[in-house]
Formats: structure tokens, sequence, C-alpha cells
């Protein structure tokens, strides 16, 4: 993925359940996604596996929702 709302819109996530996916407050993702602040290493490698695993998101979203 190139970018962050890139890797949302595949996943068919809004930017509220993206941020529960991630455990990250609303506001913190936003500005990720608006480039006022720089992703954290962190979700890139979430996003990878979330992307490898299928129903791995789906997993996540049940654990923080």
């Amino acid at each position: 993925m190139d970018n962050l709302k890139q890797a949302r819109q595949t996943l068919g996530l809004t930017q509220k359940q993206m941020a529960v996916m991630l455990n990250t407050p609303l506001a913190s993702y936003l500005k990720w996604e608006h480039g006022e602040r720089r992703v954290p290493g962190v979700v890139w490698a979430i996003l990878y596996l979330v992307g490898k695993y299928k129903g791995a998101y789906t997993a996540l979203l049940a654990k923080y929702t």
C-alpha cells in the first residue's frame, strides 16, 4: 500500500473502524491519514499482515470492539 487511506479503502473500512483495528484514537488516525503526523512503522507491519492473511482484520475488529 502506498498510503493509509488506500489501505483502509482496500479493506473496505471506515476511518473509525480502521482506528479501532489499529487500537488507536480516531483523532490520531485522522492525523496519520491526512499526513499531519507520520504513520508509525508498526502500523505498516500490522497492515502488511492483515493484507497477507485474509480475515485477520475481522479478528482484530472483533477483539477491539
